[in-house]
């Protein structure tokens, strides 16, 4: 499946779903649909559903735009024409048809159509760097260099990390016979790109977490630092990778790797935090409340949130600024919250003595995070102590 369609679930419109939803919102849930049909492989069902969009709003470019994205993925790419075209009909001033209506006549190797319209989708659209991205490939397919070079540079000025951008860029310059400006851009690029995976990797590694899959987590934070060239994602590669380690626990593991990430990023409190949560998985006191006492001069002492900090105090006999903690922290929990929120949280009341408020957070923790480690050893707390 290509990217522009996925990219399409944003750019577009985001659907809705409820009874008496009015018909943007239904185009919206039809369009889901068929992007989970064609990442499923049932274009069938896809046409089928798009078919449905065109009847439910035939006045409408964004039903047409699902036909169009549709009848490409399935190879119908005539037809993925007529669909785009009619929807630049419909809206006449959104760029985003004509991106798809030139990006449809690449595929058909229509380079000139393709430039008319890509000309077109950056008029309306010069902020969009996929636009000028279209624009500089039929340039370059169609032997304008120089036009081509200028159009690749101006969707890196609004998409300056994109390491596809300079690698196309890359291309361009080397048919240009400027062989050390494409080496440099194809360098710039392989870095952006290697970043980019870097970051999808972080975000795999806390996901994995989530499902209490350390072994995969640890691997994917291994990918992180072995990608990144930032010292900031190598960083946040270390910390996650400590994470996988203590949930596992591997405290001393653990312990190696945030030390890296706090040699990488040492004014970064957030990693000073994840040493002090190992410094008191081994009772070491006295190094939790130096690691928090620095990662609280980075910020304003008062602003300082942190479970990590309510457990301290409470290990400590600070019973008033403990309590203090727990009231920001329980004001905070939502749907983002991490488990450590509610590990720490309840550990902190029980320390405090105060069960029934350690059950409520164990229950809601267990309940988030069924799977991982610590929503486990939660749900067996709660199950121990009704």
């Amino acid at each position: 499946m290509s990217k522009v369609l996925v990219g399409l679930l944003l750019v577009v419109l985001v659907g809705g779903v409820a009874s008496g939803a009015t018909v943007g919102e239904q185009v919206g849930l039809l369009f889901d649909r068929a992007l989970e049909q064609i990442r499923a492989g049932e274009k069938e069902a896809a046409l089928a559903t798009a078919r449905e969009a065109v009847r439910v709003a035939p006045g409408m470019a964004d039903a047409w735009m699902i036909v169009g994205n549709v009848r490409r993925e399935r190879g119908d790419l005539n037809d993925a024409v007529t669909a785009f075209q009619k929807a630049t009909r419909l809206a006449p001033g959104r760029p985003m048809p004509w991106v798809d209506l030139g990006w449809t006549y690449y595929k058909l190797g229509d380079y000139e159509k393709m430039e008319r319209a890509s000309r077109q989708a950056v008029k309306l659209g010069p902020d969009l760097a996929v636009a000028w991205r279209d624009l500089a490939t039929a340039q370059w397919n169609l032997g304008k260099l120089a036009e081509a070079e200028a159009s690749f540079r101006q969707a890196l000025r609004l998409d300056p990390y994109n390491g596809r951008y300079r690698a196309f860029l890359s291309g361009v310059l080397a048919q240009r016979k400027q062989e050390a400006a494409s080496a440099a851009e194809f360098e710039a690029g392989m870095e952006d790109l290697h970043n980019q995976m870097a970051d999808a990797y972080l975000s795999q590694a806390w996901t994995l977490q989530d499902f209490g899959n350390m072994a995969g987590s640890a691997q994917a934070a291994a990918q992180v630092v072995r990608m990144a060239t930032m010292d900031e994602t190598r960083a946040a590669g270390y910390n996650v990778l400590a994470y996988a380690q203590m949930y596992s626990g591997n405290l001393e593991a653990a312990q190696k790797s945030i030390a890296q990430a706090m040699k990488l990023a040492p004014k970064d409190p957030y990693y000073q935090d994840t040493a002090a949560i190992l410094a008191l998985l081994r009772d070491d006191l006295a190094a939790a409340e130096k690691l928090l006492t620095a990662a609280m001069a980075q910020e304003a002492a008062e602003e300082y949130v942190s479970p990590t900090l309510a457990l301290l105090w409470a290990r400590q006999g600070k019973r008033e600024q403990a309590l203090g903690q727990l009231t920001k922290i329980e004001a905070k929990l939502s749907e983002a919250s991490i488990p450590d929120d509610y590990y720490l949280a309840g550990k902190t009341y029980l320390e405090l003595g105060d069960k029934a408020k350690a059950r409520e957070l164990f229950a809601a923790g267990a309940k988030h995070f069924p799977r991982h480690p610590w929503g486990e050893e939660m749900g067996k707390w709660v199950e121990a102590n009704p």
